[in-house]
């Protein structure tokens, strides 16, 4: 069986050598990286690690983001015909997918019942903005290691725009996915969900019960400011008819960037918070030790 990633990196010249060393670690075959808007030496980086690795194919996104989404696509069709995947998985350079024991390929060969395997993700948590600085993510991560975000926090609709108060870190964000290779899938905007490439519409999945997705947090105001820079270009040129549920958080994320650098860093320095005033703030546990979130997430469910 082949495991294919299709890697979405952009101004992540950081976390890349980290990000391609932990999956192989884990099982993955090769990588299709889509590259879009970087501001950092990403693309020089991508030349390189693509000469020098038969296992990675690096595409360039378009601005547009139609066109990008129609390029992804199209990198789907490359993992299939290049790599002869079976399965592909949906990475942002800054996540990590983990699995209870074994490799992440022997957790995705265990499905034999849908074309589609649900992750949940969660953010990675640091105390302070200067113990994220100093994290070791260039090397591949464990879960004892890892303190994770675990415990979901529901967002009123009315209350996106602010968080109700809440601070970013403290939601369980979004799953990422992984299918089967078959011609008539795709990957939703953002992976979260396999959708049939015809109709647009979503397919049974299965929800796994041993692999979870950490998402590793900003860790430098510098970078923070690269990726809403980013985002908000994305956002400006996106049609003015978009579905407003639509990436939400990112038109949100754009609307920090264009008030100034006074509340970017504010946004920023939201992330960073104690396990203590986590919990003082929802009432319940919500930062625990990465590898404690399989028993935890369970509980949920």
């Amino acid at each position: 069986m082949k495991l294919v990633a299709q890697v979405i990196a952009g101004n992540s010249a950081h976390d890349l050598i980290g990000c391609f060393a932990h999956h192989r670690s884990m099982g993955v075959d090769a990588f299709i990286v889509c590259h879009w808007h970087s501001d950092d030496n990403t693309p020089e980086l991508l030349q390189t690690l693509e000469r020098e690795h038969a296992d990675i194919t690096v595409v360039q996104l378009p601005g547009n983001l139609e066109q990008i989404l129609d390029a992804e696509r199209a990198t789907l069709d490359l993992a299939r015909r290049k790599y002869d995947a079976d399965w592909i998985i949906r990475i942002d350079s800054d996540e990590r997918w983990l699995v209870q024991r074994g490799s992440l390929k022997e957790a995705v060969a265990k499905e034999t019942q849908t074309a589609s395997i649900t992750a949940p993700r969660y953010n990675i948590v640091w105390p302070t903005p200067e113990a994220a600085a100093q994290a070791d993510i260039s090397s591949t991560m464990a879960l004892r290691e890892l303190p994770l975000a675990v415990f979901p926090v529901t967002i009123d609709p009315a209350e996106r725009s602010t968080l109700g108060g809440i601070p970013w870190v403290l939601t369980r964000v979004g799953p990422k996915c992984c299918m089967r290779a078959c011609e008539s899938l795709d990957f939703n905007v953002g992976g979260h969900a396999v959708i049939n490439r015809v109709n647009k519409q979503g397919i049974p999945t299965s929800v796994a019960t041993d692999i979870v997705i950490a998402h590793i947090a900003f860790t430098t105001l510098a970078r923070f400011e690269i990726k809403m820079r980013a985002v908000s270009m994305i956002v400006d040129a996106a049609p003015a008819n978009r579905n407003p549920n639509l990436g939400w958080h990112w038109v949100r994320l754009a609307e920090i960037f264009k008030q100034g650098p006074a509340a970017v860093e504010a946004e920023w320095r939201r992330q960073f918070m104690t396990p203590e005033a986590a919990e003082q703030l929802v009432g319940r546990e919500v930062v625990v030790p990465g590898d404690r979130v399989f028993e935890l997430a369970r509980t949920l469910a």
